[in-house]
This record gives C-alpha cells, structure tokens and sequence, in this order.
C-alpha cells in the first residue's frame, strides 16, 4: 500500500514512486507552497521542484527543493472527506513535540482547506535520514545506530509523555 497521489501538474512524469513533477511558473500548488515557506521562513525559497514522497496511506506527501533548501508538504488528497485527525491538530501535536525536546522535523507553517495549497495541509523542514526499518536492521553499516536506537526511543517516548495533551487544541484526552 502506497500513498495515494495524484500529478499536481499536467507534465508529472509519474505517480506515487518518487517521481519528480515539473512545475510551470503558474502552478497553483508550487505557487502556493513557495508563498507559505517565504512567510514562515522571512525568505524566499525560489523556484521549487516538487516531487512525491511514497509510503502514506491517506495523505499526499511531497519534497519540495529549491537551491535554497529542502521541505516537506503533508497534505489531504484535494476533495477528500474528513480525516481520522485533522491536519491542522497534526501541525500542532508536531509544534508540541518540538517544543517538548522531540526530534521531529520543524513545522513551519498550516494552511487549511481552501487556501494555498488545494487542500489542508502543513510544510516543515525536511530532514536527512532513512525510515524504511529493513534497511536499518539489515545494513552492516548501520549496527552502530541499531545499538543507540533503544536508548533515542526511550527519549523521544519520555518526552512525548511529557507533553500535556490537553493543552493542544483538537486533542482528545481521557482521564
């Protein structure tokens, strides 16, 4: 199961495989996502190169480069219904986590339905690293971070734990 992604311009030369979709100037997504990075970063990132990012299950992910930097857009297939949990409570479990010591990407930015970017969605930084587990607990080359990994997830976990979710809109939280 792969994310379900549609081209965002006329000229994708593929689909949902990390392919790389050609943005002309005009393009409403590329337009859209350049404006939103530029009002959270205070720069402009230039011309983008939009590409999907594969794996998701019901939201679109895509790597959006420039000769600036590099971020990533998570966002609702445009048209779809109403999610398990909204995007906009997404960007701010992330935003929470970041400011509780969590190693996660930097959330720059939210736009909702409607705006900029066709649909609900949120940029962050993009950050280097390999996700796909087979690689990382087969590769020989990665036995040093197999060893530290239990001790870094026992952080991140000590960390999230200590987030007050109450204290995030759209969270749900139990006694």
């Amino acid at each position: 199961t792969g994310t379900r992604t549609r081209p965002t311009s006329p000229i994708a030369t593929g689909r949902g495989t990390g392919s790389t979709v050609t943005q002309p100037p005009d393009d409403g997504l590329a337009t859209g996502l350049r404006e939103l990075i530029a009002e959270a970063t205070g720069s402009d990132p230039g011309a983008l190169e939009i590409s999907t990012i594969p794996g998701g299950a019901s939201r679109e992910t895509f790597l959006a480069a420039s000769n600036d930097g590099r971020w990533v857009l998570r966002r609702d297939p445009v048209g779809a219904k109403d999610s398990f949990a909204p995007l906009e409570t997404e960007f701010r479990v992330v935003k929470a986590a970041a400011a509780a010591g969590v190693r996660v990407a930097n959330g720059l930015a939210f736009e909702p339905a409607g705006g900029r970017l066709e649909s609900a969605g949120f940029v962050m930084d993009h950050v280097e690293g390999t996700s796909f587990a087979p690689r990382v607990l087969r590769r020989e080359e990665l036995e040093a971070a197999r060893s530290a990994l239990p001790a870094q997830l026992g952080e991140a976990l000590a960390r999230i734990h200590s987030i007050d979710g109450r204290s995030i809109e759209g969270v749900a939280v139990s006694d």
